[in-house]
């Protein structure tokens, strides 16, 4: 309906770099970290949100806008959804520099606006750290080692769907989602193995999907909730009897 096009426009590169599985492999690793800390500060942070008892949800909304609005001021490409920034990667617009600048604020970014409890979502935000890192990863190894002929948009490319499935823990689903959004199939290979490193990683170090995480919070929240009204109910039953 939208038209036969991809999300994402990314060259393509030399066919034999794809099936030179190791890199991937050693990326998988260190984005199942990554992913286990992303995980674990999001929830950090909205446990801090949650404490913040003296400011009601908008203000607390308000101040993680105005911090956001802050940098959206010096730098407007840092903020929104990622994908504009995500392209920028796997065009090859950031040198090595600027691709860890990016990462960073973005893992911090990212996560602050999600505590913010406003409609949002961490799917864009993963894809922007996956790819930022991804690219990253590929310019080091091609430093360290040019010729191992690593391709930094093919490594952007695998980190977009290992991140989210360190993150989600479903790998199929991130490999699709890569695949249909960028066209590069001939990563399918690179994307499973990078993919199921980051799970094996993720679950050695005990972090569970961010999704599963955010849903067990949610019960939590409204089972309290419950706790807190019942006794109110109790006392108008009591008086009406």
């Amino acid at each position: 309906m939208l038209g036969n096009h991809f999300d994402f426009a990314v060259q393509r590169v030399d066919f034999a770099a794809t099936w030179n599985i190791f890199p991937f492999l050693m990326l998988g690793v260190l984005l199942g970290v990554i992913g286990a800390l992303y995980n674990r500060f999001i929830v950090v942070l909205l446990r801090f949100t949650d404490k913040s008892s003296r400011l009601t949800s908008v203000q607390r909304a308000a101040c993680i806008g105005a911090t956001i609005g802050l940098a959206a001021w010096f730098e407007p490409m840092l903020v929104g959804g990622g994908d504009n920034l995500t392209q920028a990667v796997l065009s090859g617009r950031y040198a090595l520099e600027g691709l860890a600048i990016l990462f960073v604020l973005r893992f911090f970014l990212g996560s602050w606006s999600y505590a913010a409890g406003t409609p949002g979502g961490l799917f864009g935000p993963m894809l922007v750290l996956g790819a930022s890192f991804g690219a990253f990863f590929g310019d080091v190894i091609n430093r360290a080692s040019p010729n191992l002929g690593v391709s930094a948009t093919a490594c952007a490319v695998v980190g977009m769907g290992a991140l989210f499935s360190a993150c989600v823990r479903a790998p199929l689903t991130g490999i699709v989602l890569t695949v249909e959004m960028t066209g590069r199939g001939d990563l399918t290979l690179a994307l499973l193995s990078a993919s199921l490193v980051a799970i094996v990683m993720t679950m050695a170090l005990n972090s569970k999907p961010i999704y599963e995480t955010l849903k067990h919070r949610l019960l939590d929240r409204q089972a309290l909730a419950k706790e807190k009204v019942a006794p109110i109910r109790d006392g108008f039953t009591r008086t009406d009897a």
